[in-house]
């Protein structure tokens, strides 16, 4: 089920250049589990995490969950 936005927003596909701020946005939802997936301390999952969303066919960008909301309001 999809929730509703409020009428000033849209949402886009996230794109590379997200990666300065939306990496270290998804790596916090779970730093133990990217330590544990990538099998590294987490500054290193995090880079790596940070390395694979800059790839356009990499999951942590491509899914449908990584889309941006944007405020076309003020």
């Amino acid at each position: 089920m999809r929730s509703q936005l409020p009428q000033q927003f849209t949402l886009r596909q996230a794109i590379a250049n997200d990666v300065t701020w939306a990496a270290p946005l998804l790596f916090s939802s779970g730093p133990a589990l990217f330590s544990y997936i990538f099998a590294s301390p987490p500054d290193q999952a995090q880079e790596i995490l940070s390395q694979a969303f800059r790839q356009p066919d990499h999951a942590f960008r491509g899914l449908q969950l990584n889309n941006i909301p944007i405020n076309r309001g003020e």
